[in-house]
């Protein structure tokens, strides 16, 4: 991943002549715009941006060697750290990483920073033995270690809706939203127990319900499938739970 934000990442991606396929992806608390290489990274980036426990979010933050334990701002530092790891694997069998640059650092609401890693379910399976390794070298060095299988964030629509939410705080950064807030409440102030998206349609506007959903006055089920006249909706009484869709407390 690389952000368009000013901080440099740890690893380059989305330059010229970079060997793997990358995909932009504007993030509101990356302040700015971030490639990623998988459409894992995609989807888990945005659940992290929309969660309110998330505080801000860095792509690529740094490289550890994890042979050393430490910390480094890139890639090309932590192979030029003495020893140099170069082959980048120790030998043995199965051969021992050297070095490792995350997917994301996720500062929080909790005090521990929080490092992120999107994987297949079936890569999960393959590398499981060193991403047990990279969680233990990272909680010797004071973060927490959140690995997200392809499993946890593949659901019919969740990437969809999570792009609404995304946008809608934005809008919400950007515009006096209580008058859409109000209309909204207005309808869904008698309102017990669920009731479908469809029976809002035509009193509010899209834009009130998805920014009801990210103040907290509705809530749904963002795996439940793409918005529409069918989803599921429900009084939120002020709560944000339906928006942490992942693990975060790790």
């Amino acid at each position: 991943m690389n952000s368009r934000a000013s901080k440099q990442t740890a690893r380059p991606l989305g330059v010229r002549g970079h060997q793997k396929r990358s995909h932009l992806v504007a993030s509101f608390k990356a302040s700015g715009e971030m490639f990623v290489e998988t459409p894992d990274e995609s989807t888990t980036m945005l659940a992290i941006d929309v969660d309110p426990r998330t505080v801000s979010i860095t792509p690529q933050p740094f490289t550890v060697r994890l042979d050393l334990e430490q910390v480094f701002a890139t890639k090309a530092e932590a192979l030029r750290a003495e020893p140099r790891a170069r082959p980048e694997r120790l030998n043995g069998e199965p051969p021992l990483e050297r070095v490792y640059t995350p997917d994301f650092l996720v500062e929080r609401t909790h005090p521990v920073p929080l490092v992120v890693e999107a994987k297949s379910a079936i890569e999960v399976k393959r590398i499981a033995e060193a991403l047990a390794r990279r969680g233990r070298v990272l909680n010797n060095l004071g973060f927490h270690y959140l690995v997200v299988p392809s499993t946890e964030i593949d659901h019919r629509g969740l990437h969809a809706n999570l792009v609404h939410m995304r946008d809608a705080v934005k809008y919400r950064r950007d515009n006096n939203i209580q008058p859409l807030l109000d209309s909204l409440i207005k309808e869904v102030a008698n309102r017990q127990g669920q009731f479908l998206l469809g029976e809002l349609k035509g009193a509010v506007s899209d834009t009130a319900i998805y920014l009801g959903l990210i103040s907290g006055v509705i809530a749904c089920d963002l795996r439940s499938g793409n918005f529409g006249v069918n989803t599921v909706l429900w009084p939120a009484h002020g709560n944000l739970p339906h928006l942490q869709v992942l693990q975060l407390e790790a």
